[in-house]
């Protein structure tokens, strides 16, 4: 298995690197990424216990990019290395890795919905 290094959940001034500094901006990408979140996740684990590896790569492979451009670093590290075991049908580096993608994926969307949240 890979190593991984430490990285805040969600470094947005990654995506601003990207796209600017406009706020609306920025918010709109994290709504559509939150949104994809959880098909990614359905995808992904549905590939999984099913033992679907092409599936399961290629939609490791796509979270991967659009959670690496928002800041999800860890994540997007996650999701390169079930890509790889699932490239390689090993399961049992998939059975350590996707428990793992979905606590971080958890985590990552505990912070997005402190951001997203509207101002009190």
């Amino acid at each position: 298995m890979g190593t991984t290094t430490p990285h805040p959940i969600l470094d947005t001034d990654i995506l601003r690197r990207y796209i600017g500094e406009d706020e609306e901006i920025v918010r709109e990408f994290l709504v559509g990424y939150r949104e994809s979140a959880v098909t990614y996740h359905q995808k992904l684990m549905q590939a999984y216990l099913g033992k679907d590896y092409q599936t399961l790569a290629n939609a490791a492979h796509s979270f991967k990019s659009s959670s690496r451009a928002v800041g999800a670093l860890a994540l997007g590290e996650l999701c390169s290395e079930v890509e790889s075991a699932a490239k390689r049908h090993d399961a049992t580096a998939l059975d350590a890795y996707c428990p793992l993608f979905s606590q971080e994926l958890a985590r990552v969307e505990q912070r997005l919905d402190e951001l997203l949240a509207p101002a009190p």
